[in-house]
């Protein structure tokens, strides 16, 4: 091993041992001061301008390298990789924020949680109660934008910089060959949030306030883990997730590593595992299961699609940025041990953003993976042509080669064709401007793709599958829907049959554990997707909201009455922990008829926190029909054409 790759291996570690100290008084005492430079004096009030709020936005990116919010990152540009660009978008640490904040207000919690955290910079001994009212209305009304408009796979537009606040804000902190002028352009990764943000919260004068007490509480709840343990647990508790605080903040330690160093745990992990092939062979398999749908959709297909594909690589974070490449990224990283993460984290973060700020005029290929940027996916698909896979799943354990094709291809291809799917999802619609101009020959060339996807849009719209669906999510289905066709047919593409034929022809492989190989695809790829959508408790179902804090609700007033409406509701329905969540007798006692009984009961009492516990009750109430006509002891009880069960069915999946 080189000395070189033995420094990124020392950075890399002394960080990570950072994360397992404890976090002290230095760290507190940090997040006041940085407060303070960029300009936001929580937990006070101030006036606020749209340029101040754009300066303060530019500073923490451009400047501190910490990204509050709304950010600003530094990559090659799209369409002259020779020369540096900005890309803007919303942080998406900031969308798990707001989610947890949701979750402290349906719990009633949130007031104290915003005291607290204005007293660990403000201290004790003041009300904060305006504070406290600002940051919720604004929490409010920018989750709901944020809910609504954000896509991690929006169309970015190229922003023009005519907006001369907006190229101050840029051009204060870039080096004097990289000034930005009315001319340049720069790319907005998600310009329908931004145009909505831009006409209320930067630059309508009743918002801006909230806005700028908004990004405060902002900064303090994402640097939490960071800096204050009693905080952290706090925070866990109120979202009913105490006891958590110690892996919880490993977790964001290591998160804010790998932000930082966005390759150095891929060479670790690699160094140690080793293996690319593995990747390599079912990218190869996935791009020619899509090049060969030439044969349905004719040489038209292949002639704007091939030149494409050959160009898609198998991600860095696996296999491709070498180890001199990587170091000489990294060289700038000095660490001092005897500081806390959240000081070693500033420090090393304002020195990345300053080294890659040069590389504007002129970027180096290490430009292409600089911190932050490179986490986004639709970033690195359109730009890198970079396909992202997890190594855990091209590795042992999980990795076996003796296994069916059918597995490997809803496993890893899945994941691969997904995104392919969606680089060729730009290639087809929009050109290299964005624009999507609906008079291009391709379309005419094309025309039996262009009807196709017009069927399968409009079958997901008669069926009902997303009965109020956003553009958003009714793109995602069709996204999936042609991943999953693409993954199922790499066991057909000829190399896939021969690589796997020793193995498959084997008697002993005609099954996998029991099930054929050809229905294998489908089980192991459903399987993939269980507890997809995370920490994630709201379903929207029509107009109502399924929230699961409702049954937590439920459960923390019942624990206070002596009569109660629904006795057999225990804390392990509501907080499961380890095996209990593998309980099927908690889930189908937490989604029954008793429960939605009292849920309503609550409501019409007009107990607090049971508004709009009509969408909960509704979903309870079906899912209880539901494992009633799921449940049955012998096959005469079983499900036929004509039942009453096959029509409680057809109804939860309709609705």
């Amino acid at each position: 091993m080189s000395a070189s790759n033995e420094a990124s291996r020392n950075h890399y570690g002394a960080h990570q041992r950072l994360t397992e100290q404890d976090t002290g008084r230095k760290n507190t005492w940090t997040l006041p001061k940085l407060l303070l430079e960029l300009g936001l004096p929580w937990s006070l009030k101030s006036t606020a301008s749209r340029a101040e709020l754009l300066g303060i936005l530019v500073k923490s990116s451009l400047h501190f390298g910490i990204h509050v919010f709304w950010t600003f990152y530094i990559g090659p540009h799209l369409l002259r990789p020779y020369k540096g660009t900005i890309y803007t978008t919303l942080d998406e640490r900031c969308i798990e924020w707001i989610r947890d904040i949701e979750l402290i207000i349906a719990r009633g919690r949130h007031r104290e949680y915003l005291r607290r955290c204005a007293e660990i910079v403000g201290g004790t001994g003041q009300p904060y109660s305006t504070m406290i009212d600002e940051v919720t209305v604004a929490h409010r009304r920018i989750a709901r934008q944020v809910h609504l408009l954000w896509d991690p796979y929006a169309v970015p537009a190229f922003l023009k910089l005519s907006d001369p606040e907006l190229r101050r804000a840029l051009n204060g902190h870039l080096p004097d060959d990289s000034q930005l002028w009315p001319q340049d352009e720069i790319v907005n990764m998600q310009p329908q949030l931004f145009r909505e943000l831009n006409t209320t919260y930067l630059s309508n004068a009743n918002f801006t306030e909230g806005f700028k007490l908004f990004l405060s509480a902002c900064v303090v709840s994402v640097f939490t883990p960071f800096v204050s343990h009693y905080l952290t647990a706090s925070m866990l508790a109120d979202i009913g997730w105490a006891n958590m605080e110690r892996s919880h903040r490993y977790d964001k330690c290591l998160d804010a590593l790998e932000f930082m160093m966005p390759l150095a745990k891929w060479q670790i992990e690699h160094d140690t595992q080793g293996g690319k092939k593995n990747t390599w062979r079912m990218l190869r398999l996935a791009v020619l299961s899509f090049n060969d749908l030439h044969r349905v959709y004719g040489s038209a297909f292949k002639t704007l699609f091939s030149a494409v594909m050959e160009r898609v690589s198998s991600n860095a974070h696996n296999m491709s940025m070498s180890c001199s490449m990587m170091d000489r990224a990294y060289a700038y990283v000095q660490i001092d041990t005897s500081a806390g993460f959240f000081d070693s984290f500033l420090k090393v973060s304002s020195r990345a953003v300053h080294d890659f700020k040069k590389l504007m005029r002129k970027p180096e290929p290490t430009t292409l993976h600089a911190p932050g940027i490179s986490s986004i996916y639709e970033y690195r698909i359109l730009v890198a042509r970079e396909i992202i896979v997890p190594n855990f799943l091209t590795t042992p354990p999980l990795f076996d080669e003796r296994r069916p094709m059918s597995l490997h291809a809803a496993v890893v291809g899945a994941v691969i064709c997904r995104q392919i799917t969606i680089l060729a999802r730009f290639v087809f619609y929009y050109g290299v401007d964005f624009l999507h101009d609906p008079m291009t020959p391709v379309y005419h060339d094309l025309r039996s793709l262009v009807n196709d996807l017009g069927r399968y849009e409009a079958m997901a719209n008669a069926n009902g599958f997303l009965p109020d669906q956003t553009r958003c999510e009714t793109r995602n289905l069709m996204v999936d829907g042609w991943a999953a066709r693409l993954a199922s047919s790499i066991p057909r593409v000829s190399e896939a049959e021969a690589a796997g034929a020793e193995t498959e022809q084997a008697p002993e492989r005609q099954t996998y554990c029991g099930i054929p190989v050809d229905q294998l695809f489908f089980l192991a790829s459903c399987f993939t997707h269980c507890g997809a959508t995370g920490r994630s408790l709201k379903v929207q179902a029509g107009s109502d909201l399924v929230n699961f804090e409702h049954c937590r609700k439920l459960h923390d007033i019942e624990e206070k009455e002596q009569l109660k409406v629904v006795p057999r509701l225990t804390a392990s329905h509501v907080n499961p922990k380890k095996l209990e969540k593998m309980n099927v007798r908690l889930a189908t006692q937490l989604f029954s008829r008793s429960v939605a009984v009292g849920l309503k009961f609550y409501r019409e009492q007009q107990k607090p926190g049971f508004e709009g516990t009509e969408g909960t009750e509704s979903f309870t109430r079906r899912m209880n029909d539901l494992f009633d006509a799921l449940n049955a002891k012998c096959p005469a009880e079983g499900t036929r054409k004509n039942s009453p069960q096959l029509k409680v069915q057809k109804v939860c999946l309709r609705a």
